[in-house]
């Protein structure tokens, strides 16, 4: 029972989660006894996934992954923010400690921050993380105003975020290092389509994007 207050229909919520969690651990155990024994030992995840923290997202569950696979760090928009401390300890964890070979940046359609940062509103202290997928609209404005239809316009905003952040991984001076002298982590660009269930691969060329950023120099 919880010590707060809560209505009738959030109790039976609440109550059902902890519920549940006793039925899943136990049909853990059933097929594999030492289960949670081994996974505590330690991580050997495959991928750093970074995503937006949207509660429609399961990523467990729309990729099929289980306990240990996936090192998860979540946010508004799938940022990936070079000021962030916390996302960028997730990241120096993940590659220079767990030493994972694949980080995703998955966003997807119907993406709220998206949304919000092209609607020409202000949303105040969200105001200051909304700008960084303004400027992404900036650079692709021209073919972002050509788009008459603002769903659509919104999801290739969404895939252009994505991308964004991809390259933003490449600037990390850690991530860059490992990749040069080892070959991972390779970096992947995903986009989830809520309305289909299905996850794209939007096929990100890391050897591409370091050849450009050399040749911009």
């Amino acid at each position: 029972m919880s010590i707060h207050k809560l209505s009738v229909e959030d109790q039976k919520t609440y109550d059902s989660i902890f519920m549940q969690n006793r039925e899943w651990a136990d049909d853990k155990k059933k097929h594999d006894r030492s289960f949670f024994k081994e996974h505590f030992k330690e991580q050997n995840p495959h991928f750093l996934y970074i995503g937006c923290s949207d509660s429609r997202v399961p990523i467990g569950d729309l990729t099929g992954m289980d306990i240990g696979d996936i090192f998860v760090h979540r946010n508004i928009a799938n940022l990936v923010s070079l000021e962030d401390d916390n996302i960028m300890a997730v990241l120096q964890y993940g590659v220079d400690v767990l030493q994972i070979k694949n980080i995703v940046v998955s966003g997807h359609h119907g993406c709220g921050g998206v949304i919000a940062a092209n609607s020409g509103k202000n949303y105040g202290k969200m105001d200051g993380w909304l700008d960084k997928i303004r400027a992404v609209r900036l650079k692709h404005a021209k073919e972002l105003d050509g788009i008459s239809n603002k769903e659509e316009e919104n999801d290739l905003l969404a895939e252009y975020n994505v991308i964004a952040q991809c390259e933003q991984l490449m600037q990390i001076d850690f991530i860059r290092k490992s990749y040069e002298e080892n070959g991972y982590p390779k970096v992947h660009a995903w986009v989830y389509d809520m309305r289909t269930g299905l996850l794209h691969d939007m096929e990100f060329d890391v050897d591409s994007y370091l050849e450009q950023a050399k040749t911009a120099k």
